[in-house]
């Protein structure tokens, strides 16, 4: 559970037993101070039995003393349902998520707003991230949230390239997917776009091709920067650089903008558990300025990209 999700839980819990204390212990005499209220106005106004109680403004000021219990049993009775209706969305349904770096590119932007849908992968406990309820898996081609293996507390989003069981190679900017069955390689087919739309890390002599690759019926942009190499900082496993298997429950992923995201060739595989959920939609989109020397530029968003808001694929 994020730090978010806890605090959120925390106030809903807090809520929660200001409400029932109020219904128990002060909601009968609520009532029973208002009916007074209101017969004493019914006399006053002298209201026929059946007839409704027209209320002067002095007299709404009054009605809201006598159904006041203070501050703080006031926002509990105000804001319970609320609350708990965002945390059941929150922790079983659909959850924000900013995109806080280029490693999705061109699929995905710093400063986008994504919903992630939480129960795509299994209904879970929102405090173990253990499954409750099983939904279905993940399908190659997936955009996934999920938590960073080697630090829990962060969230990642990655494409999913390998399910449980299967070969993946990554030489020379090809990926190869060899299926858990030994059927023949999947060809992941790419197919030259455009050049120089844009630049890895926004530095002009790092001009990027982007390509559409097709990954099992999943077509989808990626970018390839042909003067970069960092396989020499793949881990190694068994031995092969640029190849690893899949082990059971567990997923390889990588970003699309692939030389600038750091993924399972890196760093190793995504266990099931800490998968969050699918990336669904786009809901809002800030652009930015990119000047690090400009705190205001770099925090302020100067454009609302609404030509990206919709589903993600």
């Amino acid at each position: 559970m994020n730090i978010f999700t806890a605090v959120l839980f925390a106030v809903t819990a807090g809520a929660f037993v200001g409400y029932v204390y109020d219904f128990l212990f002060r909601r009968k005499r609520r009532k029973i101070r208002l009916k007074a209220f209101y017969d004493s106005l019914a006399v006053r106004d002298k209201v026929a039995p059946g007839e409704r109680v027209r209320l002067t403004a002095e007299d709404r000021r009054e009605r809201e003393k006598l159904d006041s219990e203070g501050f703080i049993l006031d926002q509990c009775r105000s804001l319970f349902v609320v609350l708990l209706v965002v945390l059941i969305i929150r922790s079983f349904v659909f959850e924000p998520f900013r995109i806080p770096s280029a490693s999705m590119m061109p699929t995905l932007f710093a400063g986008d707003f994504i919903a992630v849908n939480k129960f795509s992968y299994g209904i879970k406990n929102p405090f173990t991230n253990r499954n409750l309820i099983d939904t279905s898996l993940p399908k190659r081609g997936d955009v996934a949230v999920f938590r960073y293996p080697l630090e829990p507390d962060t969230d990642f989003i990655k494409r999913i390239v390998g399910l449980p069981g299967d070969r993946i190679s990554y030489h020379n900017k090809r990926l190869t997917v060899i299926p858990r069955d030994g059927s023949t390689p999947l060809t992941i087919v790419t197919k030259f776009q455009a050049s120089g739309e844009y630049f890895m890390n926004g530095q002009p002599d790092q001009p990027q091709d982007r390509l559409t690759e097709n990954l099992g019926g999943v077509e989808h942009d990626i970018l390839i920067n042909p003067l970069s190499d960092s396989s020499y900082q793949y881990f190694v496993q068994d031995g092969a650089r640029g190849e690893w298997t899949v082990p059971e429950g567990h997923y390889f992923v990588m970003g699309d903008n692939r030389d600038n995201s750091r993924d399972s060739r890196f760093w190793g595989f995504v266990p099931f558990d800490n998968l969050i959920g699918r990336a669904s939609f786009i809901w809002l989109s800030l652009g930015y300025k990119e000047d690090p020397q400009n705190w205001f530029q770099e925090h302020i968003p100067n454009e609302f990209r609404f030509r990206r808001l919709g589903s993600i694929r």
